[in-house]
């Protein structure tokens, strides 16, 4: 193939001295590409905090310290300085996924500060404030989805 390319690059024509190429195909990031679209098929379905899946719907799941006792939501555990009451919310909106922060300190998807609502992928990390609590976001399946 490479003869090939240099008749066609050259117009057959022989020079005097070496010629290089400056690049090569990025096959790798190819394949890093095929993975990342893979995962991106499925609609997350829960958030995943210290080992407990809670589950997303049209109904808004809060996190924060404390909740709503009224709403669903995902109480903070621990020494948690920097999260709010209600921290953040993520609910079902069409066919996404969508984080809302609602506090005063910050709220992160993968380490970049939310500005306005945003749509979460499957493998998405939240960080809450200025703590190192995060919560991933996940896809659960049936048995028979691979």
């Amino acid at each position: 193939a490479l003869p090939g390319l240099w008749r066609e690059l050259t117009d057959g024509r022989t020079a005097a001295g070496a010629s290089f190429f400056s690049s090569r195909p990025r096959v790798a990031s190819a394949r890093a590409s095929a993975a990342k679209k893979a995962v991106a098929v499925y609609r997350p379905s829960h958030l995943l905090y210290r080992n407990l899946a809670y589950p997303l719907s049209a109904t808004p799941l809060t996190v924060g310290m404390s909740p709503s006792v009224a709403a669903q939501g995902i109480r903070v555990a621990g020494d948690a300085g920097g999260v709010d009451p209600a921290h953040c919310a993520v609910q079902l909106q069409g066919e996404k996924i969508v984080l809302t922060d609602l506090s005063s300190n910050g709220t992160f998807l993968n380490d970049r500060r939310v500005e306005g609502p945003v749509a979460l992928n499957v493998g998405d990390a939240i960080r809450l404030g200025t703590t190192a609590e995060t919560i991933i976001v996940i896809a659960c399946l049936d048995r028979n989805e691979t």
